[in-house]
């Protein structure tokens, strides 16, 4: 007999999602979602890269095939200081217009806008030839790649010099249009090319702490920079650049508005036995912020000894060990990377290790997190949710704790009072409990009132618990917040404890409420003494909720289920439509779940702004229907030389300043119906075609036997 994370389609068997059609349609990128996604490929690798070149301190990467790009270098007039404005004016519009649409258009719009606000972009031009030399050559390594500018005519301006000068008028932006530089942050920004300069931060006045640093080249160190008491809150820009074999928190602590984005952090080994662990940053704090990061085989090991209470145990991450209040992560891809606590009393999570603050759009993959002694929550968001987790989509991971009284989850170990975890994607993972009173669950192992678990999808998960009172739940074990819109497909819930109860929804309701559960396909079990097992709640608290009780009702009149076998029976329930299962994954991460819950052609690597590298974070196109503009997925760098031609063209053409506007307009205009009328093209063709395949058909197929 198939287990439900193992079924058959057209002859073929498919471990986890039900809704897979086949390798060959999986991996093509098709879709109604896979469409939208194939647009945001394009914003990524080809419209934003070229705005991105802008700055002064961007290098031209070379094209897929390794091939060097030319440029042709003859000079351009100058042209009237009004017809630049103008045309940077006009574009600017059309660029706020096109992003309120498109969100992967706005970063244009926000580009658009400081190149116009700051004055007069051709005097800032020439004023940059004259006087940027100096800058310009020193950093000009960085950004991704390693070409070396040609040294600018100060009677001429070439593509590269458009480029540079409109730069100038952004401000400290040398990275991300997106993401400007703090104001504590000093204004010249310094370059980071080696080991010996990233032991200087801190170190010597000309290193400052304050300093807004860029990365030129990747590094392999095991430096730590700041420290809890000296900590450090200036702009660490990665450039796009690698940091491997870390062997202690690359920051002691981030704080007062400090910054650290667009890095690379890469086989990592951390070993330790303090309060606070990780990969990135010990601690974070004070409007600190951590962007556009992406870490890689990488693992966190510590052994110490903490003490019960979230503010005395230790905490372990592999991006913070301790997230606090007022600070943000944002844009962060982890892929096989683990965290792993043998001492007592620890919190541990791939993300944070205790979270107060608020993390945002985190996908992590193929990634663990294990606890061994007792009152250690362990979880891939957090192991202790005290502030949000919003969007935060885990693939092929697991999360384990051996002892007593120590929570798991997907989302986070424990929520507490005021915790947050919102729009949770988890396919294909796994949530284990060994211990007694040691709930599991996808949200999490247990929520405390007053907190919140909303717009849950799993597909293919399993959570399974040993120990006694040790409640398991696709959403929360044990809970007494609110659980909300949680959807479950091909999910496996099982305990075997005496009092361990199991559901697809909550396992054992003391509290609050639980409504929204969906349920297709799935298997729950509590085989232990006085278990029980149910679709929304296993064991409902009497006293929290006497017979009749008004909560009880609502949650049973909007639980939904196909086909769940509850303790051995089969079980249907609520009117389930055919468009209704069509358009179930839809509060999942579209990125990687399709509407109708079929798992997309999965990437793994790029992040933020850092798109020339390899896209596979990114579903790549069908080379048939492919831009002009895109090689296998990556920039065809051409291209931006290209759209600088055409600028050149029309800024030679214009004289007057109404010419100016037209040609500014024009060129704004352009690329909004452009990229409007690919994204309806796109969307509408393709959702048409894929009619036949993304009809799940629930209702109609049965697990097949062996």
């Amino acid at each position: 007999m198939q287990t439900p994370t193992e079924k058959n389609y057209a002859g073929v068997t498919y471990p986890g999602n039900v809704f897979s059609t086949s390798p060959e349609q999986e991996n093509s990128g098709t879709g109604n979602t896979g469409q939208l996604n194939g647009l945001s490929v394009i914003a990524r690798s080809a419209v934003i890269p070229f705005f991105q070149s802008l700055s002064p301190y961007y290098q031209q990467p070379s094209a897929n095939n390794n091939e060097s790009v030319t440029y042709d270098s003859k000079p351009v007039a100058l042209p009237s200081q009004s017809m630049l404005n103008d045309i940077c004016q006009g574009a600017g519009l059309v660029a706020q217009l096109a992003g309120a649409w498109v969100p992967q258009v706005k970063v244009l719009a926000d580009v658009a806008s400081k190149l116009c606000s700051a004055g007069s972009f051709a005097g800032k031009a020439i004023d940059y030839m004259q006087e940027k030399d100096a800058v310009k050559g020193e950093l000009s390594g960085q950004k991704c790649t390693g070409e070396k500018r040609r040294p600018i005519a100060q009677s001429s301006m070439t593509r590269e010099v458009l480029t540079a000068a409109a730069m100038i008028t952004m401000g400290q932006i040398p990275v991300s249009a997106a993401s400007p530089a703090p104001s504590n942050a000093t204004d010249r920004p310094i370059p980071v090319p080696n080991r010996e300069t990233l032991e200087q931060i801190g170190q010597n006045d000309s290193y400052p702490l304050s300093g807004h640093y860029v990365q030129t080249q990747d590094i392999n160190s095991d430096v730590t920079i700041g420290s809890e008491d000296q900590p450090f809150y200036g702009d660490y820009d990665g450039g796009c650049h690698k940091i491997t074999g870390q062997r202690h928190c690359l920051f002691g602590k981030v704080a007062k508005h400090g910054v650290v984005r667009d890095l690379s952090m890469v086989q990592a080994h951390v070993e330790s036995n303090d309060k606070y662990s990780a990969v990135v940053a010990c601690k974070m704090g004070e409007g600190s912020r951590l962007e556009n990061l992406l870490i890689e085989h990488s693992r966190v090991v510590t052994n110490k000894d903490g003490e019960r209470g979230a503010a005395s145990m230790t905490h372990a991450g592999v991006i913070t060990g301790h997230q606090q209040e007022n600070s943000n992560i944002e844009q962060v891809w982890v892929n096989d990377c683990s965290v792993t606590s043998t001492g007592k009393s620890g919190a541990v999570g791939i993300v944070s290790g205790r979270a107060e603050g608020d993390i945002q759009h985190v996908t992590v993959k193929n990634s663990r997190v294990k606890t061994a002694c007792d009152h250690s929550p362990a979880g891939i968001g957090a192991g202790i949710v005290e502030g949000r987790i919003s969007h935060l989509t885990v693939l092929d991971s697991h999360v384990e704790t051996d002892a007593t009284d120590s929570f798991a989850g997907i989302g986070g170990g424990r929520i507490y009072d005021g915790g947050k975890l919102e729009k949770l994607t988890a396919v294909r993972n796994s949530v284990k409990t060994g211990g007694r009173f040691s709930d599991a669950g996808i949200g999490a192992g247990d929520c405390k009132p007053g907190g919140l678990l909303a717009n849950t999808t799993a597909i293919a998960c399993n959570v399974e618990t040993l120990g006694k009172s040790a409640n398991a739940a696709i959403g929360v074990g044990e809970t007494g917040c609110e659980v909300l819109d949680t959807r479950a497909i091909d999910c496996i819930v099982n305990t075997s404890g005496d009092q361990a109860d199991a559901a697809i929804g909550t396992g054992y309701l003391n509290g609050g409420k639980t409504e929204g559960i969906i349920a297709v396909r799935g298997n729950i079990t509590a085989s232990g003494e006085s278990a029980v097992a149910d679709i929304a709640a296993g064991q409902i608290d009497v006293f929290s909720y006497p017979s009749g009780h008004s909560s009880i009702t609502k949650m049973r009149k909007s639980v939904q289920a196909v086909k769940v076998t509850v303790n051995g029976g089969l079980q249907n329930v609520g009117n389930v439509s055919q468009s209704f299962l069509d358009q179930l994954c839809d509060i999942a991460d579209q990125r990687f779940v399709a509407n109708d819950c079929r798992v997309m052609n999965q990437p793994s690597k790029g992040y933020g702004n850092c798109t020339t590298t390899d896209l596979l974070f990114a579903p790549s196109l069908p080379s048939s229907s492919a831009p002009s503009t895109l090689n296998t997925g990556l920039v065809n760098h051409s291209g931006a030389s290209t759209a600088l031609t055409a600028l050149a063209t029309g800024v030679q053409a214009g004289t007057t300043l109404s010419t100016g506007a037209i040609v500014g307009i024009s060129v704004g205009v352009a690329a909004a119906l452009g990229l409007g009328a690919l994204f309806a093209w796109r969307y509408y063709t393709h959702r048409q075609a894929d009619s036949d395949v993304v009809t799940m058909r629930v209702l109609s197929e049965e697990p097949n036997d062996e």
